[in-house]
């Protein structure tokens, strides 16, 4: 009996061990498939390291995975944009950089000074920031 168990435990062993040697020999073999394959991308490009680098990222999705990833971060944003300016008006005792009479200007609902064509517009003027694009 204690014969039995022995040779079963050592047959479940050796096919453990026959199993190992066999996923080894494998990645040994992909790993040698790899450098084959880098060595010929890396001679068809003119041992341009650079562009080979390149490929192999766009080639395995790397932008992709980034620009989801980057799209996930920034879902559901609602950023807050504010311009700190004095009016324009240098009139009333205000001087230039003189934070006295500063406005704060909510542009992100397109009130308060920002028409739909691009303009920004202040108290009494408008300055066209599209031009020159």
């Amino acid at each position: 009996m204690a014969d039995a168990t022995f040779y079963a435990h050592k047959q479940a062993a050796e096919a453990e061990l026959y199993a190992n040697k066999k996923e080894a020999e494998g990645i040994v073999t992909l790993g040698n498939a790899q450098g084959v394959y880098v060595s010929t991308l890396l001679n068809a490009l003119g041992n341009n390291y650079t562009a080979l680098r390149d490929y192999l990222m766009i080639n395995g999705g790397m932008f992709q995975e980034m620009a989801k990833i980057n799209a996930e971060a920034v879902r559901g944003l609602e950023p807050k944009i504010s311009i700190w300016t004095n009016g324009g008006d240098n009139g009333g005792g205000i001087t230039e950089g003189s934070m006295q009479g500063c406005q704060n200007r909510d542009f992100t609902s397109g009130r308060n000074g920002i028409a739909k064509s691009g303009h920004v517009k202040s108290q009494s003027k408008s300055k066209d920031f599209t031009q020159g694009l």
